[in-house]
């Protein structure tokens, strides 16, 4: 599958800067690890560094383990093929600390043209048996999953699921495009000149790190990205300086996101209530005139670390964010947002805030057990105090607020 390499070099380029030297010496000290604790073998990736989650992190690939995959997978029926299987070890450095995760996916069809529903449904179970089970023995898999498809649909058996779970009985239905250019961009994308584009094709696009649209070839024409809501298992949205319409409605379905960032694009409309159901969300990046909605709709969002939402009239008291109690980054520059900043003394890991332009107030010195802040931003607030009382910060303004 065409993985679009010029637009993630691009966009690497875009986000890391000059840390090559830097990640040379991640790379070397991730190398390190594995030879001391898993001898020889391994080969690492190229290293980035992930702004995200302000770690080094690269994938490690194992000789060992791809030669013990393809055995067991010579144990499968003859009417069973594999294919396509991903074996992951991703690494990331985080500080002084070194974190591994092992994940294992297997896509397995079957070319029989008659299949009972209840043999469908025991087909990732074999499989288990036959290739998970010998490979969590010796290599003790953090996370795997089966994808089985065959004529009765599309089953996934999971280290998170007891039983096989029939996914879509609808793959083979073919998809019908609202914007053209966005159908062209996705033939290119997966490699399917003239075919029809099926469910099938789409679904199965769920181990991109984000789907990026950097650039567009001059002679593809995307008007709008009202189509993208079929790469419903997308796990990252980075969209940026692109002249197209986006709607947050588009993403309501995509369950397993985890980041969205969507700037500078041509208008970004949609209620903050689209985003309420995407329980993995860690990161929101978006700005736009056309975001309404209230700050309590991202309240029950357990994983948001960082909320970064400007120019834009939602509404809200700094209450609404409720039990996020990782929050991290809080920036609602340019927004209606109201409240007592003295809500945000709960949250002991906020490292950056951003209220300028909204109409907060409250005492700065209730921030002042915020160890972990360094920026603080209430630029045109009706923040009062003595800004002596927080000596530690990197960067801050107060600029057309009452704070001394």
């Amino acid at each position: 599958m065409k993985r679009m390499v010029a637009l993630l070099t691009i966009l690497t380029l875009v986000l890391s800067g000059c840390r090559s030297g830097s990640e040379d010496a991640a790379g070397e000290r991730i190398m390190n690890y594995f030879e001391e604790h898993y001898g020889e073998g391994y080969s690492i990736g190229e290293v980035n560094y992930n702004y995200l989650k302000g770690c080094y992190d690269t994938n490690v690939k194992s000789a060992e383990f791809e030669a013990d995959f393809a055995q067991a997978a010579e144990n499968l029926p003859d009417n069973l093929r594999v294919d396509d299987s991903r074996f992951v070890i991703e690494a990331m450095l985080c500080g002084d600390e070194i974190y591994i995760e092992k994940r294992l996916k297997v896509e397995i069809v079957d070319h029989d043209d008659s299949v009972a529903l209840e043999e469908s449904r025991a087909v990732p179970r074999e499989i288990r048996n036959i290739i998970i089970e010998p490979l969590n023995d010796k290599y003790d898999l953090d996370v795997w999953s089966i994808v089985y498809t065959d004529i009765n649909g599309l089953f996934e058996l999971s280290s998170d699921s007891y039983f096989s779970e029939l996914l879509r009985s609808d793959l083979f239905d073919e998809i019908e495009f609202k914007d053209a250019g966005f159908e062209r961009f996705t033939r290119e994308f997966l490699d399917l000149n003239d075919d029809p584009v099926l469910r099938k094709d789409i679904i199965r696009v769920d181990d991109l790190d984000a789907f990026i649209l950097l650039q567009q070839d001059p002679s593809i024409n995307i008007e709008s990205l009202e189509d993208i809501k079929w790469f419903s298992n997308l796990e990252c949205v980075l969209i940026f300086d692109l002249p197209v319409s986006v709607d947050l409605s588009y993403f309501s379905d995509m369950e397993k996101l985890d980041y969205i960032i969507i700037t500078n694009v041509a208008s970004l409309t949609g209620d903050l209530s689209d985003l309420s159901g995407l329980r993995k969300l860690e990161s929101l990046e978006i700005s736009g005139e056309g975001i309404t909605g209230n700050l309590g709709s991202l309240g029950e969002i357990d994983n948001l670390s960082s909320i970064i939402i400007s120019n834009a009239p939602i509404t809200g008291d700094l209450s609404d964010i409720g039990g996020l109690d990782s929050i991290g980054v809080l920036k609602l520059r340019n927004t209606e947002i109201t409240g007592d900043i003295s809500f945000l003394s709960r949250y002991k890991s906020l490292q950056d805030i951003d209220l300028s332009n909204t109409q907060v107030g409250g005492d700065i010195c209730s921030l002042k057990d915020l160890h972990e802040l360094t920026d603080l931003y209430l630029a045109n607030t009706d923040v009062y105090g003595d800004s002596d009382c927080l000596d530690d910060l990197t960067d801050y303004d107060y600029s057309g607020s009452q704070i001394k």
